[in-house]
């Protein structure tokens, strides 16, 4: 087999593009040739890779990424939160995936297939695997993570991202200025203060 894509010329192996991450990595390190290939058109092939990868999460891996960056964090205020969130929420109503964007560098898109793949996909694994195990003792069918639907793992891993994007926009470590004159809520959720997002539908 091997032997066989080793002989295709150059522009085929073009259609290393149509791969998802996990698949462009068995092949490259399968094929020598397929390596080399790889290394001539990193960028090209990481970005088309990452893309195929996730789809419609994309924009929320890109979100998460710029959220985490150092820059940002230097930054964050109450404004520029509010400005990165409608910038979020304007992108999700586009027909277009932010990271195919040039101006996102060769950098980013590999520090963004490092999280993804030694952050996002095993807590996904871990949670699909948890969960399953929970609704199993409750079905009369085995349960394994064959059984999800590819929109139930996009779910799940959009559910995550923007789990990190919450994280790095309302983490403990942001720098909000905080009242010490604030009520205090003892066991009760305090009420959505004037002018809050709801997180949970703005981007649907």
């Amino acid at each position: 087999m091997n032997m066989l894509l080793e002989n295709l010329p150059p522009e085929i192996r073009l259609l290393l593009s149509a791969l998802n991450l996990q698949e462009l990595k068995a092949l490259i390190r399968a094929s020598p040739v397929f390596y080399q290939q790889y290394l001539l058109d990193r960028r090209f092939l990481l970005r088309a890779c990452l893309q195929e990868t996730l789809h419609i999460v994309s924009v929320d891996a890109l979100a998460a990424y710029r959220s985490g960056m150092k820059d940002f964090s230097k930054q964050h205020t109450s404004a520029t939160v509010t400005e990165f969130i409608h910038s979020y929420q304007y992108q999700h109503s586009l027909d277009e995936f932010p990271i195919l964007d040039k101006r996102v560098t060769e950098e980013d898109i590999a520090s963004m297939v490092e999280f993804h793949s030694s952050i996002i996909e095993p807590l996904a694994r871990q949670y699909t695997d948890w969960a399953l195990t929970n609704l199993a003792q409750e079905s009369v069918s085995p349960l394994t993570r064959d059984t999800l639907s590819k929109a139930e793992e996009t779910r799940v891993v959009r559910a995550l991202y923007r789990l990190q994007i919450h994280g790095n926009l309302f983490g403990p470590d942001a720098p909000w200025d905080v009242n010490e004159n604030n009520p205090k809520f003892d066991g009760q959720r305090p009420p959505t203060p004037d002018g809050a997002f709801n997180f949970d539908n703005s981007c649907e």
